[in-house]
């Protein structure tokens, strides 16, 4: 008996020393247990999930540029016509290289070797990662600082305009779409720029972004507002009375000067009192604005103004040759078209339409909560504090817009630009989304008449270039 239990110990102490060894290696092997396990799945549903898609996206990127729809958007920039010349994109086309069409892209940003007009190194700003809006958000880490430019950089895309036409709510569409641009008082992400300013060559930009070290965009895409509400916004919101009242006026002047022609104010308020055409005051609500005046010609100078610096500015863009669209198409049509020949232009799988929609009929939505819960009276007009002056509703039929597929620019503008709501107001729009200012009601065709006839005749030459208020032969 006692040797079978002794034999019965050496049993069990050896299957012991066994099971002691096999656990050795394979901790030594790297065999993982069940909390390991548990733990690697848990991480896995927290970013394997973006990694997942954007490994899945990697893989078919060949792929979705090979098909025929993005083939078609990169050739034809959305508009359908494959005989349309751009001269982006480096063009090399003869009428993109001509001596008369390179004098206008070394003015710009425009990137073009047959130009000559290239940075001086190909060096490509570092690219952050940005959210894509119906997607799984990565862990939570410390942002990351954009780092200024310090060298010539050649950036994919930009996107331009004049003021107040809709592109700080085209960046932050964009952006949340997957496309890392900034707006034009940013440093410059690593996909580019939404700005109207920086399509010019300058060594001195008005705002933050001030020194550009001489950097170029590959692509540049021109955007259109419906031209009436543009126009009123940027003559009453903008810095333009060149004067030391009003902040950073005259630096903002400057900068417009050296690029474009623009009157002296002396000289336009002499042709003003000469006309007596000045609007008759009246005592009435009042409401915030930007430009306030203190002379019954001061609103007028500062239509004239606004006509001047709209009707040259779009000009300068529409002689660089590039494709062109309307806001309208984006915020009220939803015309897709738009957004994908934008991320194809710069070699993006194409965005999510559906998730883009949301993103849209979210911003309409506060657009309508704003105007309706404004405090309504029985005749609403609007007047600047230093004026006291009555400021008519706009009058006339809405802009008739050229179909997308028969414009060098294939697409229509929104309007974002009704009065905001008092600031006590619960339900007023959200701040951030657009960069929407209190101004006056839309100037009308009658009005611009009573300004200059002649820059309103110009100006709706303009119109009609960019593809508005088509059924408007004559004014004046």
């Amino acid at each position: 008996m006692t040797q079978l239990r002794t034999s019965s110990h050496l049993i069990f102490l050896g299957i012991l020393g066994v099971l002691i060894v096999l656990m050795g290696l394979c901790h030594k092997t790297g065999v993982i247990n069940v909390s390991q396990i548990n733990a690697s799945t848990a991480k896995h549903k927290t970013i394997g999930n973006t990694a997942g898609n954007t490994a899945r996206k990697a893989s078919s990127s060949q792929d979705y540029k090979n098909t025929k729809k993005y083939k078609e958007l990169v050739a034809t920039r959305g508009g359908g016509d494959p005989n349309r010349i751009y001269c982006d994109q480096n063009s090399k086309h003869p009428d993109c290289c001509s001596p008369d069409h390179c004098v206008v892209v070394q003015r710009s940003t425009l990137y073009s070797e047959c130009c000559q007009n290239v940075p001086s190194s190909h060096h490509r700003h570092r690219q952050l990662p940005v959210h894509v809006a119906g997607q799984p958000r990565q862990p939570q880490q410390r942002p990351t600082p954009q780092r200024p430019i310090t060298e010539p950089t050649l950036f994919p895309i930009l996107i331009t305009a004049t003021p107040r036409s809709g592109t700080v709510f085209v960046q932050r569409l964009l952006k949340k779409l997957g496309l890392s641009v900034s707006d034009d008082f940013s440093i410059p992400h690593g996909d580019g720029m939404v700005s109207w300013m920086h399509v010019v060559q300058d060594d001195h930009y008005f705002g933050p972004v001030s020194n550009f070290k001489k950097s170029k965009f590959q692509t540049v895409w021109h955007q259109v507002r419906d031209p009436l509400k543009s126009l009123t916004s940027m003559a009453f919101t903008e810095p333009l009375r060149e004067d030391g009242k009003q902040a950073g006026s005259v630096l903002y002047m400057r900068f417009l000067r050296r690029h474009i022609p623009v009157a002296r104010k002396e000289e336009v308020l002499s042709k003003l009192k000469q006309q007596q055409t000045a609007i008759t005051t009246t005592t009435t609500t009042t409401t915030t604005n930007n430009n306030q005046t203190t002379s019954p010609y001061n609103e007028q100078f500062l239509i004239h103004r606004g006509m001047e610096f709209y009707i040259h500015w779009h000009r300068y863009i529409l002689s660089l040759r590039i494709p062109l669209f309307h806001l309208e198409d984006l915020t009220e049509h939803k015309n897709m078209t738009v957004l994908d020949a934008i991320f194809a232009s710069v070699g993006k799988p194409l965005p999510d339409h559906t998730v883009a929609t949301r993103l849209i009929d979210q911003k309409r939505r506060r657009q309508l909560q704003q105007q309706y819960t404004q405090p309504q009276t029985p005749t609403q007009s609007y007047t600047y504090p230093a004026l006291n002056k009555p400021l008519a509703p706009a009058t006339g039929k809405p802009p008739q817009r050229i179909p997308g597929n028969l414009l060098v620019s294939q697409y229509t503008s929104s309007s974002s630009s009704s009065s905001a709501a008092a600031n006590n107001n619960k339900n007023k729009m959200k701040k951030g989304n657009t960069n929407s200012r209190k101004h006056r009601d839309t100037l009308s065709w009658e009005e611009l008449c009573r300004v200059d006839a002649q820059l309103t005749k110009d100006f709706l030459k303009v119109c009609h270039e960019v593809g508005y208020y088509l059924d408007k032969e004559m004014v004046c």
